[in-house]
Formats: C-alpha cells, sequence, structure tokens
C-alpha cells in the first residue's frame, strides 16, 4: 500500500467524522493502522469517534495509544482527562 492511499483514508476518515459517521470514520482509520501507518492523531481521532459512539472504554484506550506516540500532546491528555472525568460522574 502506497503512503498516498493511507493519506487518502486518513482524509476520508476526517471527512466522515465531521459528517457525524463515527463508525464509518474508525473503519476508514483503522485502515490506515492496518497498512502500516501509525500516528497520535489517528488514534486520537478514533478516541474522538468511540466518545461520539458513547464507548467511553474505547476512547480511553485510544487516548492512551495516542499518547505512547506523542507523549507532551496537550489536546490528548485534555480530552483523556474530560473523558476519565465523564466516566466518574
Amino acid at each position: 500500500m502506497s503512503q498516498g492511499q493511507a493519506d487518502n483514508w486518513f482524509d476520508q476518515g476526517n471527512q466522515l467524522y465531521k459528517n457525524q459517521q463515527y463508525k464509518e470514520a474508525i473503519m476508514r482509520w483503522e485502515a490506515v493502522l492496518e497498512s502500516g501507518v501509525h500516528s497520535g492523531a489517528i488514534y486520537y481521532n478514533i478516541a474522538n469517534a468511540y466518545y461520539y459512539l458513547d464507548d467511553v472504554a474505547s476512547s480511553i484506550y485510544y487516548y492512551e495509544k495516542a499518547l505512547e506516540l506523542a507523549p507532551d500532546d496537550l489536546e490528548i491528555k485534555a480530552n483523556r482527562a474530560y473523558v476519565q472525568n465523564a466516566l466518574i460522574d
């Protein structure tokens, strides 16, 4: 698979997410991961989509994966904290 195809799937996932088609977006981003491309941004996007699907456990899991690749990303940290607090409430 080419980097161009992975980029295309990433962009398709972003568009689906904007259209609130979260399951479909996750499928596109998972295809990018399966192609061997991994980034904090992909895991972060998947985490956000799972949050909107009310799957808090998966959301936290993917925020953790995002932080492994982008440990200093404040946005990932903030979203993870928000979701963890929502879990407690």
